[in-house]
């Protein structure tokens, strides 16, 4: 959620001002357009960004970003066959409604400079070109009765093929919103949309930077990306077979380990919450946290593992605490899994309670569950159940994905770079999860694993000993989490007021 202030204006604001949705409007005018839509291709089906013009640009941005202002591993938004260099201190979150995805890319900083969504734009008309959308646009929030500027449209060639830049202001109150687009033509009807966002004071600068950032756009054959995936999850059906119940069992000691969250920022650390991980060899039942293994039946003996989670965390008021309990059970064999969360504030009255069960179990007969199921409520009210059959191969039952570092192979022979179907709780459902898996060249015996939830979402990377205990986690917006003790704890919790 950005609420940041630009100078007077919030993006809130700006996004009210424009309301034209997150990206151009399928264009119904028809174009005589007849750009050349082919390029070349390297072997790694990667296309190469190149600058050009078709026509003469509108006067260049006021600032001038050079390429160290740009990070030099560009992110890949793999479902759209795209990679681009993002501006230093880019932070990214895919959203995902049903088969429908986009990205939203912000500036770091507070308050925020720019943001922009990314997404996939098909026009009916197949014709129709980044001129004929820029009209069909500017002419729809006419009709709107929107009242706007049109500061700037520069055509350009992005790897060949046409793009457009262009920028509106538009007032709202005593000021103006400036919200501009880039669009990258694919193929005929195609395009790859930014729709963006800033305002009069950073306009020089975001304009800037997002052009730069723009030029160094890749573009790759989707075919190749597909082969790509489906090697991964080969490589991730290797991994599998060497996690074993004797593995398992081996690091399934009981023993507490207590970890620190917190967030770093500019003017210091922000205390986020503690976890507290155990995993143990038990009986099904006891995924139920209020369950007593005096009186369960004996279906809900069933031998495994059970990893249990809780912790404590900070609200963004700094002062509402929310208690987790997790519990997360896996059988010996792999065949059958169950899990229940619930997280409850701690306030007086009426509380938002989060609750979610999520069961695979095998049906009488079968070797193992094919069948995934997840409730979750929240405020009160429970979604309708939901229900998968898993992927019949590269599967990780949802509760080993929290101790996968401690049951990876150590030899450099295995697999690094491999994929898992996971349940994704994000975004609630099983998704392909991307593994990096290697040694810490900076430390020896040490180990980095590099995960990426699902396809075009960030990467965190946790560095490990040579056990696989977690040494440190970090994920791209700041937070980190790593081994602490209970005196640490209190410390700084006391520290701020809070009782942890």
């Amino acid at each position: 959620m950005f609420v940041a202030i630009y100078g007077h204006c919030t993006v809130a604001q700006a996004q009210s001002a424009e309301n034209t949705g997150d990206s151009v409007t399928s264009g119904q005018v028809k174009s005589n357009n007849k750009s050349n839509l082919k390029q070349k291709t390297d072997k790694s089906g990667v296309k190469k960004a190149q600058n050009g013009s078709d026509a003469k640009a509108p006067k260049a941005p006021k600032e001038s970003v050079v390429d160290s202002e740009l990070e030099t591993k560009p992110y890949d938004f793999e479902s759209l066959g795209m990679k681009m260099r993002l501006p230093k201190g880019t932070l990214v979150a895919k959203d995902a409604v049903g088969n429908a995805v986009s990205w939203m890319v912000s500036d770091e900083r507070d308050p925020t400079r720019w943001l922009f969504r990314i997404n996939a734009v098909s026009s009916n008309d197949p014709q129709s070109d980044t001129e004929s959308q820029m009209k069909n646009h500017l002419q729809t929030l006419k009709e709107a009765g929107s009242k706007f500027t049109l500061l700037s449209d520069r055509p350009t060639k992005i790897c060949g093929l046409p793009a457009r830049f262009f920028w509106l202001s538009t007032p709202t109150g005593d000021i103006q919103a400036i919200s501009g687009w880039f669009m990258l033509q694919t193929d005929f009807g195609r395009f790859i949309v930014f729709s963006i966002l800033t305002t009069e004071k950073d306009f020089a600068y975001a304009e800037s930077v997002i052009d730069h950032a723009a030029s160094t756009i890749e573009l790759r054959d989707m075919s190749v990306v597909q082969k790509e995936r489906t090697e991964r999850l080969q490589q991730g059906a290797e991994i599998l077979k060497s996690i074993t119940q004797a593995k398992i069992t081996s690091v399934a000691d009981g023993k507490k380990k207590l970890f620190r969250s917190w967030r770093e920022t500019p003017s210091g650390d922000v205390e986020l919450a503690w976890v507290s991980i155990a995993i143990s060899q038990s009986p099904r039942g006891l995924a139920d946290p209020s369950a007593n293994e005096k009186n369960l039946s004996e279906s809900a003996k069933e031998p495994g593992f059970l990893i249990s989670i809780d912790s404590r965390s900070i609200g963004e008021d700094g002062l509402t605490l929310t208690s987790s309990r997790n519990r997360y059970w896996v059988a010996n064999d792999f065949g059958s899994e169950v899990w229940s969360v619930r997280s409850v504030p701690q306030i007086p009255g009426p509380k938002n309670i989060f609750s979610q069960t999520g069961a695979r179990l095998r049906v009488l007969g079968e070797p193992a569950g094919t069948d995934l199921a997840v409730l979750t409520s929240a405020q009160g009210a429970a979604e309708e159940p939901l229900t998968w059959t898993i992927p019949n191969s590269s599967y990780l039952a949802h509760p080993l994905s929290f101790i996968l570092a401690q049951l990876l192979p150590r030899a450099t022979s295995a697999p690094h770079h491999f994929a898992l179907w996971c349940f994704d709780p994000s975004f609630g459902k099983i998704s392909q999860r991307t593994f990096k898996w290697k040694p810490d060249a900076a430390h020896a015996g040490h180990w980095l694993l590099e995960t990426q939830p699902s396809l075009d979402g960030p990467t965190s990377l946790d560095e490990v000993d040579a056990q696989g205990h977690l040494l440190l986690r970090s994920e791209p917006n700041g937070v980190r989490m790593a081994p602490t003790t209970l005196t640490e704890i209190e410390r700084l919790w006391k520290a701020k007021g809070l009782q942890p």
